[in-house]
Parts: C-alpha cells; structure tokens; sequence
C-alpha cells in the first residue's frame, strides 16, 4: 500500500493567541459580510502561476514545489507530497510497475520520477489546498485588493487578504494587537469562555474601516 512518508503542510491562515493588558485571547469572526464594501471577482489578467519570493525562511517550501495557482475555479497552493512505495508492492501489486526509474501506475496515464533509498521508492506528486474556491465571497477593498474569509471546523471565521500588484501576489494576515483598532471593544462580538477567552466579532461598517488597516504582508509571490 501507497503510504505518505512526508506531507508538507503550509497553513496559510491560523488563529492567533495574543496578550494585551496581560490577558491571553484569540480572535474570531461570525459573519462573512463585511458591511460598506462590494463584492467582487478577480480579473482573468492575474490568472497564472505564482511562485514564492525567497526568504532566510521559506527555503523548504520552494523545494517542496510551493506555487498560488489563480485561474476560473479560484485562487490554490499547489505543492508537492512526498510519498514512498516499498519494492515489495511494486512487486506483487501489478498495477506498478517502475521503468527507467519512472513510476507507473500512481497517476492515470502518466509516470511520476522515483528514488529508490533501501526497500522503498520515493516521489512527488502535486496537491492542491484552495485558499479561494469559485464560491468564496471576495469583497473589494480598493484596485486590486480583496477580502476573504477562511471557515474553522466549527464555522467560526478568519478574514485574509490578497493583493494583485504588478506581477505580484500578495497575501496579508489579521495582527493584533493593533492600534488601529481594540478588538475587545467591537460593538458586537460575544466571548467563548475557556482556558483563555475568545473573542468573536461581528464588526460594523464603521469599526470595518479600521479593522482594514490591521492586516501585515503575510507572504509574497512573483507570477512566473
């Protein structure tokens, strides 16, 4: 059987645990609209691939074969998984077979690049991890800039931004806290007691204003 040896996660949205006032908290959203702001679609022109700009921190990422992908169906990473095959399942499973050091049988016709390291064979394939599907609302937030909102498991929300400048591709993150807004004080949030509060926000046009002026460059990515 098949089994994953390495799979190389990028989470490009997280909650974030912060201390303001010596007291821990983490920050939702309830709603995905976002009042005083249009929603919007990306233009065909920023379709294409996008590839990670180099840092000191990323170097594992490039080499995985990280690239944002725009095209009609939304905005996804694409980036390979390591996955291993042992030759004793090559052997007996008559669906693989291994030629000329190419790996048959895992995609349906085509042939994956193997390395073999003791009894196993080594390869890579493409995954996709959708950031902006066809149905996920983006709001306009000014030329080329859009809001989004990522779901947890228990449906509460995460507000991300991409920004198309030139050849770029820029992904920024909520931060906090932030002097440009107290998120404690929204005037409608409700709090999920735990081993430290939640605070989840449902923001009103006018606290929308200032909460756009929260978010920091998360990563950037140069169309290839």
């Amino acid at each position: 059987m098949i089994k994953v040896y390495l799979n190389i996660i990028f989470l490009l949205v997280s909650v974030h645990t912060f201390s303001q006032s010596d007291e821990f908290y983490s920050l939702y959203f309830s709603s995905e609209d976002i009042p005083g702001y249009e929603q919007g679609k990306i233009a065909s022109s920023f379709y294409g691939e996008y590839t990670l700009k180099e840092t000191d921190q990323n170097g594992l990422r490039i080499a995985a074969g990280e690239s944002i992908f725009v095209d009609e169906t939304g905005i996804y990473i694409e980036k390979n998984k390591v996955l291993s095959i042992s030759r004793e399942e090559v052997r007996e499973n008559s669906k693989y077979t291994v030629r000329d050091g190419y790996l048959h049988g895992v995609i349906e016709g085509d042939s994956l690049m193997v390395s073999l390291d003791g009894e196993l064979y080594y390869f890579l394939v493409p995954s996709k991890a959708y950031l902006v599907e066809k149905s996920t609302k983006l709001y306009e937030l000014g030329a080329n800039k859009y809001m989004y909102f990522s779901k947890e498991d228990d449906g509460l929300l995460v507000p991300s931004i991409v920004e198309f400048a030139g050849r770029s591709l820029k992904l920024h993150e909520l931060t906090y806290p932030n002097e440009a807004f107290d998120f404690t004080k929204a005037e409608d949030y409700f709090v999920i007691e735990g081993d430290y509060p939640t605070y989840v926000a449902k923001p009103t046009a006018e606290e929308w204003k200032s909460i756009i002026q929260c978010f920091e460059l998360y990563e950037s990515y140069v169309k290839k």
